[in-house]
């Protein structure tokens, strides 16, 4: 069997290419999105007590019913969050970045692919009690095109 080398080798694999991407991607400007979050982009969830800003990035999947079996839909939510409500530009900002790294995002290393194909932007709105009112937040989602080298490896003898 061959094994599968790079982003596409694994779904953990597939989530660090994309947290990297979404971090260090520069815009025109030089500017990233680590500029306005630091490392505090987090998968699932962020740890007790971060510091605002942050992000949370989960990735969902699902195999296309009747089509290429080796395929797969997956979306990319990113929640990126501020404290106080003042941070709503900084926050903004941090989304136009993500927007930008995802725009041209193409993954076609160890013999899989990955691009991405929409995006969905949403300002949340704000909390009332109990939910801190003070917090801002917009949400991301991205649908990506995936045929992961971790399910083509497995036709391979």
């Amino acid at each position: 069997m061959i094994l599968p080398t790079g982003h596409t080798r694994s779904t953990n694999a597939l989530m660090e290419s994309l947290r990297s991407t979404l971090l260090e991607f520069e815009d025109v400007n030089g500017n990233t999105l680590e500029d306005i979050i630091g490392e505090n982009l987090y998968r699932r969830a962020a740890p007790a007590n971060t510091a605002f800003p942050y992000g949370v990035m989960r990735l969902d999947t699902r195999r296309s019913n009747g089509f290429n079996p080796l395929r797969k839909t997956g979306t990319l939510e990113i929640q990126l969050y501020g404290r106080p409500s003042s941070q709503l530009e900084d926050i903004s900002d941090a989304a136009d970045r993500c927007e930008q790294a995802m725009a041209f995002y193409v993954d076609s290393s160890g013999g899989g692919l990955a691009f991405v194909n929409d995006v969905q932007r949403t300002e949340l709105p704000e909390g009332s009690a109990p939910v801190d009112g003070e917090t801002c937040g917009i949400r991301l989602v991205f649908t990506l095109v995936i045929w992961p080298a971790f399910l083509s490896s497995l036709t391979l003898s």
